[in-house]
């Protein structure tokens, strides 16, 4: 083939490529788990996110269920375990020397809503900055959930119009992003 005709067809080619569309991306969800960012459904997406945002998080190690309680308390783990697929830890230095990263079970997180508002209900747990909410997971470092992961707080019975709000996917609760400043 002479060397105009391979510039041709690489001519043609490339139009057609550039002609391709991607996949389109379905737009968010306006409440819910769904409207907090994509999804991740693999530990390893989770480490890589927080990774990027991080610059932490190279190394994570699966844990098992009592370590889990003795990261968050026996109480906690009890709240949180019927609801984790899988769960690992890493360092995030300087301040975050161990890091919880729960992954939710497909279809668990909205149950864990739900148990988590009904816990606050009885005064079992509080509004704390416990844990932090993306998309099918949970970071159990709040601070740096909220403000370096870009996630948020659940939060039940709750009100104030100067905070960020996503309505979550259980009713009397919210997502909640505090401005970035307030840390």
């Amino acid at each position: 083939m002479p060397v105009p005709r391979i510039a041709a067809a690489l001519a043609l080619t490339l139009a057609l490529l550039a002609g391709c569309t991607a996949e389109p991306v379905a737009p968010l969800a306006d409440r819910g788990a769904g409207a907090l960012g994509p999804p991740i459904t693999t530990m390893h997406a989770l480490v890589d996110l927080v990774s990027d945002k991080t610059s932490g998080c190279t190394v994570a190690r699966p844990g098992t269920p009592e370590q889990l309680g003795r990261l968050v308390g026996a109480e906690l783990r009890e709240l949180y375990e019927p609801y984790i697929a899988e769960w690992s830890t890493c360092a995030v230095p300087p301040s975050y020397p161990k890091v919880g990263l729960l992954l939710f079970a497909p279809g668990k997180q909205i149950e864990f809503q739900r148990a988590w508002r009904d816990a606050m209900a009885k005064g079992a747990v509080g509004e704390g900055p416990t844990l932090a909410f993306g998309n099918g997971f949970a970071v159990t470092s709040g601070f740096l959930g909220v403000y370096q992961l870009n996630l948020y707080y659940l939060r039940c019975a709750y009100a104030d119009d100067k905070i960020r709000q996503i309505p979550a996917d259980v009713d009397n609760c919210v997502f909640t992003q505090p401005p970035t400043h307030a840390h």
